[in-house]
């Protein structure tokens, strides 16, 4: 037997072919309904793929394995400190201080960390939210603090309703005003929220990635990561089963992980309606814990890297930000944009469609909208500080119940 005893050709089978045949094998069932999958953002994810003529993505590569970031929320700064030195004790590589940390309290709440190995931000002083203000009283925001490390926080957006593209359109805006305003890539910080869409949340990372990457090639920046902090979303934890939500939380972890943060924190599942938050941190910082020491996916800094899926999904997503990019950019910049309502305008139509595939059943969330628990409490409202050019706060479990 030789090599020519193996030379079998094989047609070649078009899109078309293939569809025919599947939905022969399906007898009657709908090819859209078991086939095909569209997430709450609206993308339609086929569960088949076959090749087209889109190159394969090109992303910078990562240098290092993410860190485990641990959030800190108590607001005196030794018992602050007691916590971090705690969690870095068990696991966790770097600490985010929620509380405003100033002058001798932001000394304590820092005692016994080496920041050389152990990064510490602490909100409002080593890291500063650029457009905070600006968002919530239309206050002009200060873009010439170049030399310290400055937030651009698309969380908030989503909390408030953005979808995938708008939040990586609207984080990628405000890092070109901040770019333009003289501040270094280093010293520019992502923070994304992370919900559960588990591959169209890694599109997104990566989306982000690829983005910023050519922004800075065009700007004349050497072309890098952008430094992503990536943060579990929760405006779909029900307090009704709120232990299903560790799994939520593991999702969003994996997501952010395999998509490229720089940094991963997982908040507790029960912060928005809890004061007891000990539980949860250490199990919210365990989910990590478990993946990087049971999964060792700290050994493939590039995991996603070559899977075709996620390439056409990363270019889709990427696409579509990019022009509404060019649309913020072509209305004057960020701050003409919102200033002139679009931001907020498109918030709130993307709030009220996600709500409403929600309540009709064309999208489901697990336990939220589809499956609920029996004979639970109704769910508590939960709110956030309100801002001027953005929509409420979105809690879908409570918000679907009203």
């Amino acid at each position: 037997m030789n090599s020519a005893d193996f030379d079998i050709p094989f047609s070649s089978q078009s899109t078309e072919d293939w569809k025919n045949r599947v939905t022969k094998e399906l007898k009657g069932k709908s090819f859209s309904d078991f086939l095909e999958w569209r997430s709450v953002d609206g993308f339609k994810i086929d569960s088949w793929q076959d090749s087209t003529d889109n190159a394969p993505i090109d992303l910078p590569p990562l240098k290092s394995p993410w860190k485990l970031l641990h959030p800190v929320y108590n607001e005196d700064a030794v018992t602050a400190n007691a916590e971090a030195l705690n969690a870095l004790m068990n696991g966790a590589e770097s600490i985010w201080f929620d509380k405003g940390f100033l002058g001798a309290a932001e000394i304590l709440a820092h005692k016994d960390i080496d920041t050389s190995v152990a990064p510490v931000f602490t909100r409002s002083s080593s890291i500063f939210d650029v457009f905070q203000e600006f968002l919530k009283n239309d206050v002009e925001p200060d873009l010439t603090q170049a030399d310290k490390n400055g937030l651009i926080n698309g969380l908030r957006l989503r909390e408030r309703g953005a979808s995938i593209v708008q939040e990586v359109a609207y984080s990628i805006s405000q890092g070109i005003s901040l770019l333009n305003s003289g501040a270094k890539n280093e010293n520019i910080y992502f923070n994304t929220g992370i919900g559960t869409s588990y591959l169209a949340e890694i599109a997104k990372t990566r989306a982000l990635r690829l983005l910023w990457s050519n922004v800075l090639r065009v700007s004349g920046d050497t072309e890098e990561n952008p430094r992503l902090i990536g943060i579990n979303l929760s405006i779909d934890y029900p307090q009704a089963d709120e232990y299903n939500n560790i799994l939520r939380a593991t999702t969003s972890a994996l997501s952010g992980i395999l998509g490229g943060v720089e940094f991963m924190m997982i908040e507790p599942w029960n912060r928005q309606w809890s004061d007891e938050l000990q539980f949860s941190s250490r199990i919210s910082r365990n989910i990590q814990n478990l993946i990087r020491d049971e999964g060792r996916l700290e050994k493939n800094l590039n995991a996603a890297d070559g899977s075709y899926f996620l390439d056409q999904l990363t270019q889709q997503i990427a696409k579509e930000a990019w022009v509404k990019v060019r649309q913020i950019e072509d209305a004057g910049g960020f701050i003409q944009h919102v200033r002139a309502g679009g931001l907020k305008k498109e918030l709130t139509d993307s709030r009220k469609q996600l709500l409403d595939s929600l309540k009709t059943g064309e999208s489901s969330i697990l336990g939220v909208n589809k499956y609920e628990p029996a004979g639970f409490e109704p769910e508590l409202v939960v709110t956030k500080s309100s801002y001027e050019h953005l929509p409420n706060f979105i809690h879908l479990p409570s918000e679907l119940q009203q």
